[in-house]
């Protein structure tokens, strides 16, 4: 199989994990992802396989880019979710 694969990356997932699960379910060693998203982040995540991996090169020159929405927040300072519950975040330790 080769070709181009999107994946809607979830939360706490790597996208080592993402690609060690496409591996596994589709039964193919040769497969890579085009760039990492951190492990909190969601997204698309874009993985080839087979001998679309040789798109690598052409995709590499391009930067990434990350689209947010801000969400209303109480006025005071929400820990990451990376923290424990209750927990301060390290900046304010």
């Amino acid at each position: 199989m080769d070709g181009i694969i999107l994946v809607d990356k979830p939360a706490r997932k790597t996208s080592h994990d993402v690609v060690l699960e496409l591996r596994r379910i589709l039964r193919i060693g040769k497969i890579g992802h085009f760039g990492t998203l951190d492990p909190l982040a969601t997204g698309v995540l874009i993985a080839a396989c087979g001998r679309a991996v040789r798109l690598f090169p052409y995709f590499s020159r391009y930067d990434k880019a990350y689209l947010g929405r801000p969400s209303a927040m109480s006025a005071r300072t929400v820990p990451r979710a990376s923290c424990s519950p209750g927990a301060s975040p390290s900046w304010e330790r």
